[in-house]
């Protein structure tokens, strides 16, 4: 290898780690490499071997005499890896380019190598969203290649949230907030003149019904037993039986209709008379 890598491993560092993307010989004969950053590195003279002489062309009109020039300064002598490269040191260059770049064919989270330009467009166009599906409202007809802006989203939600009413009325049919209801209350409360004095609840049903006054008001449970004590001597329309058979119970009792038709089932149809 012409070039050795301590060499280019020194122009590497030298460019503070950036690496080569592309080289090319111009037509001036100079080696241009082009950096990851965009600059352009003129590496200079890049002179190949001597090619064969060529045919020799037609002899040309003699040319006037020229005035003599100035004499030029003494030029430095070129240097290799500095001035020129070869075309050997060129195909060495780009050998180890090669080898030490890695260019990814995918997109990897992980990865720090560059990747390739179809590939980024191809990634692109699969997970981005084009500004032409967004939409600025949301409805039943929205579809899945659709995505809305964050106000349609805010108004959507605000539009599907229920409308919690602050204050009572008799024709709204919104819920209302818990502390207005509390608030009514207390007012119905202030309202009411005569408040039932826990002192005149009873559980003698006699205060109410034989005698008692109207202040008086009996419990619940002492309601409930005055009834069912009313009605003990009752049977249940429950225990009502329509049919009589060998199933029957003592709980159950018959319907006038179902003794006749058990008598006119005994007797053939003869009516019997008592």
């Amino acid at each position: 290898m012409s070039v050795t890598e301590a060499e280019l491993e020194a122009e590497i560092v030298k460019y503070n780690g950036i690496y080569i993307v592309s080289s090319e010989i111009k037509t001036d004969g100079h080696l241009y490499l082009t950096l990851s950053n965009g600059n352009v590195v003129d590496a200079g003279n890049a002179k190949g071997d001597t090619g064969a002489v060529g045919a020799t062309g037609a002899k040309g009109d003699k040319g006037d005499k020229g005035d003599k020039g100035d004499k030029g300064d003494t030029g430095d002598t070129p240097v290799k890896g500095v001035d020129y490269w070869t075309e050997e040191d060129i195909a060495d260059i780009n050998e180890y380019i090669d080898e030490k770049i890695v260019v990814d064919s995918y997109i990897s989270p992980n990865s720090e190598n560059p990747v390739q330009n179809k590939v980024i467009k191809a990634y692109i166009d699969d997970n981005a969203e084009f500004a032409e599906n967004k939409v600025e409202s949301v409805s039943a007809s929205s579809t899945d290649s659709q995505y809305p802006s964050a106000k349609a989203v805010y108004q959507y939600v605000q539009g599907a949230l229920p409308v919690i009413d602050s204050e009572m009325s008799e024709t709204s049919e919104n819920p209302v907030q818990n502390k207005v209801i509390y608030e009514f209350i207390e007012f119905l409360d202030g309202k009411i003149d005569n408040k039932l004095d826990t002192s005149f609840r009873t559980t003698d049903i006699d205060k109410t019904f034989s005698g008692g006054t109207d202040a008086y008001v009996p419990t619940c449970g002492t309601v409930k037993n005055y009834v069912q004590g009313e009605l003990a001597d009752y049977e249940a329309v429950s225990n009502k039986s329509t049919s009589i058979s060998a199933s029957s119970t003592d709980s159950q009792y018959p319907s006038a209709k179902a003794v006749y038709d058990l008598f006119n089932s005994i007797t053939d149809g003869d009516e019997v008379s008592y």
